[in-house]
């Protein structure tokens, strides 16, 4: 298992989006869950590292990050948690802008969170951010000690280094703009994103 930062781990590679590991004493959280078929292959991944879940916590709610969050905490016994700001999409009860949500909304199935979190909660010595823009209720988790930060979608990382996501894929394009830039203005030492690789800015990406 990669140690990207101090208590940070690379989860495994998904054919999705990437999944993070945080440790903090007893406290482990999986930080996004994949999609709804990673969940076996996160289980072995889990089992084969020996890792017991206390939480899955998810940035936001498209299915390639919500994956099946609840039956794979519930094998650990772990709660999931999620942004406030998206209890609506996350429950059914919201219609999105874009066409691809509105389908995705029909045909995944609800997660059930066991807490909801907003700006400044603390998780495992990170502080929830709210970031929206890719999704209404998009959060991400800073570190402020280090400025590490796991951005979910409201940034990628390309070629050229972080960027937004597309701009079709974005529920409120200014939103996401002003997120994107408060994030980077705190000057991440190691940026971990949805899609793309880790990002230090000494790599010159």
């Amino acid at each position: 298992m990669e140690e990207l930062a101090p208590g940070v781990f690379a989860g495994p590679r998904l054919p999705g989006a990437n999944c993070y590991l945080i440790r903090e004493g007893e406290v482990t959280v999986l930080v996004d869950a994949g999609m709804p078929g990673d969940h076996r292959r996160l289980a072995d991944w889990l089992e084969s590292e020996a890792i017991r879940l206390d939480v899955v916590l998810l940035t936001h709610g498209d299915v390639d990050h919500r994956g099946r969050a609840g039956e794979l905490a519930r094998m650990h016994g772990a709660e999931v948690w999620a942004a406030e700001g998206e209890r609506p999409f996350l429950t059914g009860g919201l219609r999105p802008r874009r066409l691809l949500r509105r389908v995705m909304v029909h045909l995944i199935r609800p997660v059930p969170v066991d807490r909801w979190l907003t700006a400044n909660d603390q998780v495992a010595g990170f502080t929830v951010w709210e970031t929206p823009g890719h999704t209404l209720g998009h959060i991400s988790l800073v570190r402020q000690e280090d400025r590490v930060v796991l951005a979910g979608d409201a940034l990628v990382v390309g070629r050229q280094g972080p960027t937004l996501a597309a701009r079709w894929v974005n529920e409120d394009q200014a939103a996401a703009a002003e997120s994107g830039q408060r994030l980077c203005q705190i000057q991440p030492t190691l940026l971990l994103t949805g899609h793309g690789p880790p990002w230090r800015p000494e790599a010159g990406a």
